[in-house]
């Protein structure tokens, strides 16, 4: 083999050995870092804005519009990944103790009769096993996110103040042609803008929604059953009936008929309907996946990273849809 070409071997060995060390070192901050990236082509607008303001200043732009995602978004979510945790944990327990669930298992059993094939109990004290050991994971993560708090914030501040800088610089060190690069960069930042700031947005806005229907109608947990509502807003044709409906049924069972009535013209009328207003508006133009696709991108997510799979989850998919159509184009000439 003559030397140049081994040289040229060996290097791409140590390269190939030294990104693996890299990943290796950088996969525990993996999560806050690529959702500071997120965050920072979310708020680019906001970030203009201010910069313009303050004399195209982009240190005290970037930290200007830091604190704004800190007070926005930032600090909310931890609260009510708090609360809907307590909520959740709150449930469990007086399911155990109350032996509620095992009243309605009984009753289940009684209508049935003893031919089902499967104990109904084990399974259901398997599910609430699952759930105690998974919801707070699931929905705060709030310890992990103490941890990474500090590194989203100067990740953040860093993509904001140097993100054209970041840019141009994968664009020279990326070995495609740089109108591939530009194009998947162009592609990304419309993705973000339409699944993370469109759809993901447009659950919170309708969990939200409900969650305020939960507590005015008087349902148990509001916020917990409202946070349950942002992942099933995103299932096709169904959505927040999921919620809606049972909590609807429940008023009714107790005697709630003017609530129960409540309720449901609130939830097909306020929360049902609001997509079809300014769901467009905060979608707008980009990459468009099927609504089931980001469902299983959410869900996905959430079980690979943890509550950040919410936006990473869909973002995944969004490039992995960015490169096939950059890989198309490019056979196609």
């Amino acid at each position: 083999m003559p030397p140049k070409a081994l040289s040229f071997y060996f290097l791409l060995a140590l390269l190939g050995a030294m990104f693996t060390v890299a990943f290796l070192i950088l996969k525990p901050f993996f999560a806050p870092i690529v959702l500071a990236a997120v965050f920072a082509v979310a708020f680019q607008t906001p970030y203009k804005k201010i910069k313009g303001a303050v004399r195209n200043h982009a240190g005290i732009a970037a930290a200007i519009t830091t604190v704004l995602v800190l007070l926005v978004i930032v600090a909310p979510l931890t609260l009510l990944g708090t609360q809907v945790a307590g909520e959740a944990a709150g449930v469990y327990h007086a399911l155990e103790t109350s032996g509620t669930a095992g009243t309605v298992f009984d009753a289940v059993r009684g209508f049935v009769g003893d031919s089902l094939p499967f104990d109904i109990g084990s399974y259901a004290k398997e599910a609430l096993n699952w759930l105690a050991g998974n919801v707070g994971v699931v929905v705060s993560g709030v310890a992990k996110f103490f941890v990474d708090i500090i590194l989203f914030i100067m990740a953040l501040y860093y993509f904001l103040k140097d993100g054209a800088a970041f840019r141009r610089a994968f664009i020279s060190l990326s070995p495609l042609m740089d109108e591939d690069d530009e194009e998947i960069a162009r592609m990304l930042g419309r993705a973000v803008n339409s699944i993370v700031t469109g759809r993901l947005l447009m659950a919170l806005v309708q969990g939200l929604l409900a969650m305020i229907g939960f507590l005015i109608f008087g349902i148990p947990n509001a916020i917990l059953w409202g946070s349950v509502t942002v992942v099933t807003a995103l299932i096709p044709g169904v959505g927040t009936a999921l919620t809606v409906a049972p909590a609807v049924a429940y008023l009714f069972l107790q005697g709630s008929s003017a609530f129960a009535a409540g309720l449901f013209v609130y939830g097909v009328f306020v929360v049902g309907m609001i997509d079809n207003f300014i769901g467009p508006k905060l979608i707008g133009r980009g990459v468009s996946l099927h609504p089931f696709v980001i469902l299983l991108s959410v869900l996905g997510g959430m079980a690979l990273f943890g509550p950040t799979g919410f936006v990473l989850g869909p973002l995944a998919i969004s490039l992995l849809y960015t490169l096939l159509n950059a890989y198309h184009r490019d056979a196609g000439r």
